[in-house]
C-alpha cells in the first residue's frame, strides 16, 4: 500500500465517535454506522463524516470502501455485569454478520475492541477461525489508559487482523499530555455532594470505588454504561471528607480523552450521556493503536521481523 494513500476507516458500532476522535493525520472516515439513534445524534454534532443508522446485519458493507474496519461490538455478553451467554447472546449476531461479510470483502485490516474476557470467548474463537481461513494474520493486545499515564483504569482487548501479513507486537508508550485526575474536574460546590452517611445507601457505599481528587496518582475505575444508574461496578465516585459525588459527564469525557470542544448537548438526558460515554473508547489508547496499525500498512512490503501471532485465540487469555 503506497505511503501516499489516504487511509479510509469504516467505523462499525461507532457510538459517539471514540474512533473518530482518535484518528491520526491522513485518515478519513468512509462512514460511521450504529443502531443507536441517540449516539448517532451526538456523533453528527461532532464529526462531519457520513453516518448510517441501521442494524449492521442488514447492510451490504461492500458499498463502503475502506482500508480498515473498526469494530466496537457490545461487550455485555462477556462482562461481569452481563449474563455470560457468549454466542447465545443475540447481541453477538451483528458481529458475526460483519465477520461473515469481511470474509468476502477482505479489507486490509480489521480491529475489534472489547473487554478482555472477550479473548477467551467462543465468539472470538469463531471470528478468529473465520478470518484465519481467508488469510488474515491475527494478533491481540490488552491495554489501559493508566498504563500510559491517564488517571483511569479501562482495560480493553484490541484484536488486530491484517490480510496476508503479520504485524509486530503493539507496545503502548507513555503519553506526555496525560492530565492528573484533579486537572479534569469541574468546580462542583461541596454542598451538592451526596453525604456518605445517608442510611439509604450506606451498605452500597461501603463497597463503592472512590478516589481522592487531591491524590496526585489517583486513577478512576472504568466507567460503564450503567454509571449514574447503578452504584456498584459502574465507575468511581469522588470523595472529599465524608462527602461523595459522581463524576460529571464532562469529567468522564475528559478522562476518556475527548477534549472540551466535544459536544454532549445532543444527549437527551444526563443518564443517556453516561450510557454513551460508558460505551465509548479510550481515545489516547486507540490513537496509539491506529498509528501503529496504519504505519505498518503503509510500509508496502512483507514483514521481516517477528510479530506475535498466536496459534489459537485462547492460548494466552488475559485474566
Amino acid at each position: 500500500m503506497s505511503s501516499q494513500h489516504r487511509f479510509r476507516i469504516l467505523e462499525l458500532f461507532c457510538g459517539i465517535g471514540g474512533c473518530a476522535a482518535a484518528l491520526p493525520d491522513g485518515v478519513s472516515v468512509t462512514a460511521a454506522i450504529d443502531i443507536d439513534r441517540e449516539a448517532l445524534a451526538v456523533y453528527r454534532a461532532n464529526w462531519p463524516h457520513r453516518t448510517v443508522n441501521a442494524e449492521l446485519a442488514t447492510l451490504n458493507l461492500a458499498a463502503f470502501e475502506a482500508d480498515l474496519w473498526w469494530l466496537s461490538p457490545p461487550c455485555l455478553p462477556h462482562t461481569v455485569r452481563g449474563a455470560h451467554r457468549d454466542l447465545q447472546d443475540r447481541r453477538t449476531e451483528s458481529l458475526l454478520a460483519v465477520i461473515g461479510m469481511a470474509r468476502n470483502i477482505q479489507p486490509a485490516a480489521i480491529v475489534v475492541e472489547n473487554v478482555p474476557p472477550f479473548l477467551c470467548s467462543a465468539t472470538w474463537a469463531w471470528c478468529w477461525q473465520q478470518l484465519a481461513e481467508v488469510g488474515y494474520r491475527i494478533s491481540w493486545s490488552c491495554a489501559s489508559p493508566d498504563q500510559i499515564g491517564w488517571p483511569m483504569r479501562r482495560h480493553r482487548a484490541y484484536c488486530v487482523a491484517v490480510k496476508d501479513r503479520a504485524i509486530p507486537t503493539w507496545r503502548i508508550c507513555r503519553d506526555a499530555s496525560a492530565p492528573a485526575l484533579k486537572d479534569v474536574l469541574e468546580p462542583v460546590p461541596l454542598d451538592e455532594w451526596c453525604l456518605q452517611d445517608d442510611p439509604k445507601t450506606r451498605d452500597a457505599l461501603a463497597a463503592l470505588s472512590r478516589v481522592d481528587p487531591d491524590n496526585p496518582v489517583a486513577a478512576a475505575a472504568c466507567f460503564g454504561a450503567s454509571y449514574g444508574k447503578s452504584i456498584l461496578r459502574a465507575g468511581s465516585y469522588l470523595q472529599s471528607g465524608d462527602r461523595l459525588r459522581r463524576f460529571t459527564p464532562r469529567e468522564v469525557a475528559r478522562l476518556l480523552g475527548f477534549d472540551d470542544t466535544f459536544d454532549l448537548s445532543r444527549a437527551p438526558t444526563q443518564r443517556a450521556a453516561y450510557r454513551m460515554l460508558g460505551n465509548s473508547l479510550s481515545v489516547p489508547v486507540v490513537r496509539q493503536l491506529l498509528q501503529h496499525v496504519l504505519a505498518w500498512l503503509s510500509v508496502g512490503q512483507d514483514p521481516s521481523g517477528p510479530g506475535r501471532n498466536c496459534d489459537h485465540p485462547t492460548d494466552r487469555c488475559w485474566r
